[in-house]
């Protein structure tokens, strides 16, 4: 017992203690690091140093040249995945394997990670929250936003989950509440295969539930180490169960068209710019449309602490039983993301 307890405790001890940290990064203004590199993703390199505590993020952009004998993956903008030891010099990131050499411009490089990387350290996420009181009409709101991502080599599946709630005295709460699941395979150098399902409620809208719950292809319309934008096309499927009224409570069930794009502009330090759309045209109620937006600005303050602000908005052409075609609000606070 006392064997297994010694051995299970030393294996605790290799997984905390990782790989080696002798990467070494050389930087344009002639400073050099030894350190282990974790990752890239959005132009930030994650890294550890035996002289920090935790990880420290690097602009991709300032280092000059790798010197390392680990082994990586590497997908460039493309889509196209390398695996073996990597080295860096003069703008170029040169994979190896065997004798197998794949030359990648620095510039093209989407992400880096650790060839034997767990699934826990390929999660990412947010929250921010902020709450806003009026005393003259003793209101308030409160704004609350998480998300969670998980990427690998050619595929990618997300997270978001977004809760507002404004409360007046005098007058009924109002809450709205949106969970989103998104998912894309890249299945060459420019298309990929996505997923999406939602559900929303919302009070404005009189709205109990509405899923949605469907797919299509897309195609990058561009792609940099800073920024992507892309669009999509597909078929979904939504339910919807709005608010009982005195002539009943309404239930529908549609199939609808999907097209989309998705835009994403970072900048070191600067900001970090997320904007989606999707238009879901009606296939069985003639001229009924609905539009869904959302977009997210973060600018960060310390570290991994920013500020965030983000706009959304939900419009539907022909809602049923008269209700409310239009929802639309602000939200801003503080976040942290991991």
């Amino acid at each position: 017992m006392e064997r297994r307890s010694l051995l299970l405790l030393f294996l605790c001890c290799c997984l905390l203690y990782g790989r080696p940290k002798k990467d070494v990064l050389f930087f344009k203004n002639g400073d050099r690091m030894t350190c282990e590199i974790k990752k890239l993703d959005s132009g930030k390199l994650l890294v550890s140093a035996p002289y920090t505590d935790g990880t420290i993020t690097i602009d991709w952009r300032e280092v000059e040249r790798i010197e390392t004998d680990q082994s990586f993956t590497v997908e460039d903008l493309m889509g196209n995945v390398h695996t073996g030891s990597l080295q860096m010099e003069n703008k170029v990131v040169q994979v190896k394997q065997d004798s197998n050499k794949e030359d990648v411009p620095q510039d093209h490089v989407m992400t880096v990670t650790q060839l034997e990387a767990s699934w826990l350290q390929r999660f990412h996420g947010s929250l921010d929250g902020g709450l806003i009181y009026t005393k003259s009409n003793d209101q308030t709101q409160l704004s609350f936003n998480a998300g969670l991502n998980y990427t690998k080599p050619r595929w990618q599946a997300g997270a978001t989950a977004q809760v507002n709630v404004s409360n007046t005295a005098g007058v009924s709460t109002t809450n709205r509440r949106n969970v989103q699941l998104q998912g894309s395979h890249s299945v060459g150098d420019h298309w990929f295969t996505t997923a999406i399902s939602s559900f929303l409620r919302s009070d404005e809208q009189s709205l109990e539930l509405r899923s949605t719950v469907g797919g299509g292809f897309g195609y990058w319309l561009g792609r940099t180490d800073r920024a992507r934008l892309a669009t999509f096309a597909g078929v979904v499927f939504t339910r919807e169960r709005y608010a009982p009224t005195e002539s009943g409570q309404t239930i529908t069930n549609n199939p609808e068209g999907l097209i989309g794009a998705r835009f994403r502009y970072f900048r070191w330090k600067v900001a970090d710019l997320t904007s989606e759309a999707y238009l879901f045209p009606n296939l069985t109620t003639k001229g009924r449309v609905r539009l869904d937006t959302n977009t997210t600005f973060r600018f960060q303050l310390v570290k991994d602490l920013y500020w965030n602000f983000g706009i959304y908005s939900n419009y539907d052409s022909k809602p049923p039983q008269n209700a409310r075609g239009s929802d639309y609000g602000v939200n801003t606070g503080l976040g942290y993301s991991f």
